[in-house]
């Protein structure tokens, strides 16, 4: 798929161990909150800042690790990080005013606000559809062909939007808009021309006078508005390779526009969760369109879960958005009955967010949480990098026959290696290891996708489709093989 890194990491539930790891039994709900985060930190799983909040007040609000490692600058609740897709909530709420004023509607069709889009989707594809990834349009990473193929792209040409629409947003349609689900970065960025075509302003303006303004966060903005511009106490991205942290390479911001642009501390999201509490931004009817479910359980602006938590197994509605950008990983969730927000920034590239906020969930409502385990992709890094591939797999096979306990050896781990080898050109080595997560999980869908990537680089075409039509095999949804799929047989 476009990350090949979205299954969960392996956890294991040690209640003693977690009373252990906190020092004693008395200590606080607070205390805990970050005992368990640091836990992720000391494994290397997490570099970055975590707040945790109960009807506004904060119970967790500390950073791990380096926001500059050049410089030796903390992470922690006052330091800008990128929020990646996380900005989608934002763009949301700003086209659900326009909606509240009766500027437009959530059924107007895309070319009575773009004129300029081809007429024969656009009169297609809705405002509803784009919201809520229903409308068809693939997204720009796949068109690119991939993350890597898109970065490379971009670092060649500055594309304007109009340019950028044209080449990358102006395809054939998928499916017809509203018959499925597939998330595209495309529908937000054309979102972001319907904003400042109807407001007749630039984005970052609308964006500061209707939301970050009103929700007093005087720490947030849009990087995209201007890419070179110097921002203060913004967090670096840096990545996990086998040579060890590296820092994230260029990436310009105006490419995520609205779809991924913006940035903000841990503590402005804590008054962007209240200002969306409340009344401030938006109204009533407003916030049900937001967090009603719809297709792949994503509302029109956020992912929407309905899921059971604390020990009386009551379901709550819980309101989450990620964000991934090489360098930059992010998550948001809002337990919206009870005022619960959990916020994860990560500035050290891919972690198990979603495992830490399970987590940290647990915690608040009275569950032991489960612990990680010590990430297995670490120790194949170390051991490739010092005796080579070979002796990398000679260590992950007798990891997984004699110390399988110790480690996490979930399919996420060998994929995130292979993807950071690939990045880096070690296209042989990074074929090994995602062959080997194959071997290991030859069922899993994602992992032949993975494989697959890996092949097309390597100019294997022939076999990098038969890893296509395995993965959409076993995983039929995958859209990623299917533009994959298609773009390999072509060029063939």
């Amino acid at each position: 798929m476009a990350r090949g890194q979205r299954a969960g990491v392996v956890l294991v539930t040690v209640a003693v161990g977690f009373a252990v790891a906190a020092g004693a039994a008395g200590h606080t709900e607070d205390e805990r909150l970050g005992v368990l985060v640091g836990r992720y930190h000391e494994l290397e799983l997490f570099d970055g800042a975590a707040l945790v909040a109960r009807d506004g007040v904060i119970l967790l609000d500390r950073g791990y690790g380096l926001a500059s490692r050049e410089f030796g600058v903390p992470n922690g609740g006052d330091v800008r990080y990128r929020l990646a897709s996380i900005s989608k909530t934002f763009t949301a709420a700003l086209v659900h005013q326009l909606v509240d004023e009766g500027r437009l509607t959530l059924d107007t069709p895309l070319v009575e606000i773009l004129p300029e889009y081809r007429s024969d989707t656009g009169a297609r594809v809705t405002i509803r559809h784009l919201l809520g990834h229903t409308s068809g349009i693939p997204d720009y990473f796949r068109v690119a062909g991939g993350w890597a193929a898109f970065a490379a792209r971009m670092d060649t040409t500055r594309p304007s939007k109009p340019e950028f629409v044209a080449s990358l947003c102006s395809g054939d349609l998928e499916f017809e808009p509203g018959s499925r689900w597939s998330y595209s970065n495309c529908g937000y960025f054309l979102l972001g021309m319907v904003i400042e075509r109807v407001t007749g302003a630039p984005f970052e303006q609308v964006l500061r006078s209707r939301v970050l303004d009103p929700a007093g966060m005087t720490d947030s903005g849009d990087e995209g508005a201007d890419p070179e511009a110097v921002i203060e106490r913004l967090a670096s991205c840096y990545v996990r390779t086998p040579e060890g942290i590296r820092r994230q390479g260029y990436w310009n911001m105006a490419t995520a526009f609205a779809a991924g642009s913006l940035y903000a501390t841990p503590r402005d999201l804590l008054r962007y969760d209240r200002a969306l509490t409340g009344d401030t931004l938006l109204s009533t009817g407003a916030k049900e369109a937001m967090y009603t479910a719809g297709p792949g359980g994503y509302g029109l602006g956020w992912e929407i879960r309905d899921r059971a938590v604390g020990p009386d197994g009551a379901v709550r509605r819980i309101a989450t958005h990620e964000g991934f950008l090489f360098g930059s990983h992010t998550r948001i969730y809002r337990v919206l009955e009870d005022g619960v927000l959990v916020v994860l920034l990560s500035n050290a590239g891919d972690a198990p967010l979603e495992d830490m906020a399970t987590g940290l969930l647990d915690l608040l409502y009275g569950r032991e949480p489960a612990l990680p385990r010590s990430p297995v992709s670490n120790e194949i890094a170390r051991v490739l990098h010092d005796g080579g591939i070979d002796a990398a797999v000679a260590r992950y096979r007798e990891i997984s026959a004699k110390e399988p306990q110790r480690w996490d050896l979930g399919e996420r781990q060998l994929n995130v290696l292979g993807y950071s080898l690939l990045r880096e050109g070690r296209v042989e080595e990074a074929l090994t290891i995602l062959e080997l997560n194959v071997e290991t999980y030859p069922e899993s869908g994602n992992c032949h996708d993975s494989l697959g990537e890996a092949l097309a680089a390597a100019g294997r075409t022939t076999e990098a489709v038969r890893a296509y039509a395995r993965s959409l095999q076993l995983d039929p949804t995958n859209r990623n093989a299917v533009e994959r799929l298609r773009h390999l047989v072509g060029a063939s």
